[in-house]
């Protein structure tokens, strides 16, 4: 049997408009569809691992056949299905990119040559989905060969590391550097976030991370004032507050909504429900578009 909001001590000609429940239209907003795409198909506790986690990490290449046919790694893995994550969805799109590019452009190849001792890439999305250098070497040790790996989420002495100013060397070697320096070893530029005074940690360059990197300095990137951590730390601060302060927001706009039961009271409550609700869903937004956009 539905439920009657009536006010007390109300004559009874002005409760006709009340003789029906609230109505709570349904809460709906670019931010929360945009979060409930990203999330749709993350893995559950006791899920059985993806596939890509039992991948070979030792050595992190690509073992899909390199010649494009009816049947792929990327299109048995996520046919039919949505994107797991990001990530997943990000590195069988490169993989699957690389696969019909390389084997249509081989015969017309113009792409820019990269000298094997050259330790700048101004723009890595250019250089290592459209150039693709075979011939890198990690300008520090001069020993280690720099190629693309598939995932950066299982890294190796050997991935590539790049810095915001565009310098590039083996993961092993920039590790070692900035343990005891706060600066890039070839251009000297500080690599230090100036608020929390952390030092930038460079991004490895993989299948599932080449599209997710910043611009390079000299590509109009920025150094953000504080690390991603600290940035992180700081927002969740701040959103709690925010939430404290919507809740109350809330309660009086749902107290008023069953008081008045009018249509602008009604109204209201529903606006204070979706910006209660839609903050987590902002706030990750925010923190994704730091996190691409800003080293």
């Amino acid at each position: 049997m539905p439920t009657i909001y009536t006010a007390p001590n109300r004559p009874r000609h002005q409760a006709s408009h009340l003789d029906r429940p609230l109505q709570w239209p349904e809460i709906e907003s670019s931010a929360i569809q945009q979060w409930r795409d990203l999330t749709t198909g993350f893995p559950r506790r006791n899920a059985q691992p993806w596939p890509e986690h039992r991948e070979n990490h030792a050595s992190n290449t690509d073992t899909c056949p390199s010649d494009a046919g009816s049947s792929s790694c990327e299109d048995s893995a996520s046919s039919g299905k949505n994107p797991r994550d990001v990530a997943s969805y990000l590195k069988y799109l490169v993989r699957g990119f690389l696969k019909q590019y390389r084997a249509t452009s081989l015969a017309t190849d113009t792409g820019e040559i990269i000298p094997n001792k050259d330790s700048f890439i101004r723009s890595p999305k250019i250089a290592f989905l459209i150039d693709s250098p075979t011939n890198l070497t990690c300008q520090i040790c001069q020993q280690t060969p720099l190629k693309m790996a598939i995932s950066a989420a299982d890294p190796n002495p050997s991935m590539i590391a790049i810095l915001p100013c565009g310098h590039i060397c083996c993961h092993d070697c920039i590790n070692s550097w900035l343990t005891d320096h706060d600066s890039c070893p070839f251009c000297r530029i500080d690599m230090i976030h100036p608020n929390c005074k952390h030092k930038v940690q460079p991004r490895l360059i993989a299948q599932d991370t080449i599209h997710t990197l910043p611009e390079t300095l000299p590509d109009g990137g920025a150094i953000g004032n504080m690390c991603f951590k600290c940035t992180e730390k700081h927002m969740r601060h701040r959103s709690v507050q925010r939430l404290i302060k919507l809740a109350g927001e809330f309660k009086r706009a749902r107290s008023e909504a069953v008081d008045l039961g009018t249509r602008e009271t009604v109204e209201v409550m529903r606006r204070a429900q979706e910006a209660f609700e839609s903050v987590p869903e902002d706030d990750f937004l925010a923190l994704s578009r730091i996190r691409y956009h800003q080293w």
